[in-house]
């Protein structure tokens, strides 16, 4: 089965962190590493990604941290995932049949439309599952 990387996976879930506390002061390091469970020097390896394509921003300083750098509305899980490993290959890596790379090829699209969601649209989600009452016996 197709898997994403760690650090995709990772950086996802850390502009999902500051997509939730936008608006708010900058989010340190240390306190989104414990919030997302990823050790503190992978993620700063992520945000330093992230940040070279403008989509986090940091500040310095005893107050400083790391915030989105656009709304987000405007960043994508698709914006995430390219920034960290580069465009799919998944049509590209089979050559050979022109009617499996036909194949490979929806695959990738479809897989592009399902990335497009924003993290606002997440956080819509994320929203509407936290109204939802769960109830285990």
């Amino acid at each position: 089965m197709l898997t994403l990387s760690v650090k995709g996976k990772y950086g996802i879930a850390a502009v999902f962190e500051l997509a939730k506390l936008a608006g708010s002061k900058p989010i340190q390091i240390r306190s989104m590493a414990e919030s997302c469970n990823i050790s503190q020097n992978y993620l700063e390896q992520i945000l330093i990604d992230l940040k070279h394509d403008g989509l986090v921003k940091s500040f310095r300083g005893a107050h400083g941290g790391y915030a989105l750098a656009k709304k987000a509305s405007d960043i994508t899980v698709k914006d995430v995932l390219l920034s960290l490993e580069g465009p799919s290959q998944i049509a590209s890596s089979y050559c050979g049949c022109p009617t499996l790379t036909q194949f490979w090829l929806g695959v990738e699209d479809k897989l592009s439309l399902e990335f497009e969601v924003s993290f606002e649209e997440l956080l819509k989600k994320k929203q509407k599952l936290d109204k939802t009452l769960t109830y285990s016996i």
